[in-house]
Parts: C-alpha cells; sequence; structure tokens
C-alpha cells in the first residue's frame, strides 16, 4: 500500500487526533510496526466504546418498552 493511501485511510479511522498524529508520524518515519501497534489498540478502544454504547442502547430499549406496557 502506498504511504499516501495509508495516511489518507488513517484520517478516516475515527480514532483520536493524537493517535491519528502518532501513527502518521511513525508511518513517515518507516516505523511500520509502531503504526500497527498504534492501530491496534485504537481499534480496541472503539470496540470498548462501542460496547459500552451497545448497553445504553439496551437500557434504553428496557424503558423503551417498559413504559409502552405501562401505558397500555
Amino acid at each position: 500500500m502506498k504511504e499516501n493511501m495509508i495516511l489518507t485511510a488513517v484520517e478516516e479511522t475515527g480514532l483520536s487526533e493524537e493517535n491519528k498524529r502518532e501513527i502518521r508520524n511513525s508511518v513517515k518515519s518507516g516505523d511500520y510496526l509502531r503504526a500497527r501497534n498504534l492501530l491496534h489498540n485504537g481499534r480496541d478502544t472503539l470496540i470498548a466504546e462501542i460496547h459500552g454504547k451497545e448497553e445504553e442502547v439496551r437500557h434504553i430499549d428496557w424503558l423503551i418498552y417498559n413504559l409502552g406496557r405501562a401505558g397500555s
């Protein structure tokens, strides 16, 4: 993959600005292993956030369900 394509793709990851900056710097300096590790860590963080949001959604669904039953 070309460096420019990688740098463009990093911008679209949804990772924090600080994390993206560290990844870009690692790619530019040729430290691909560090960039890869940073991406893995960022991915893990995003997955944890997603799971947290799923819990919030389940809680909201439970409230909707119970309010619907109460209003019937």
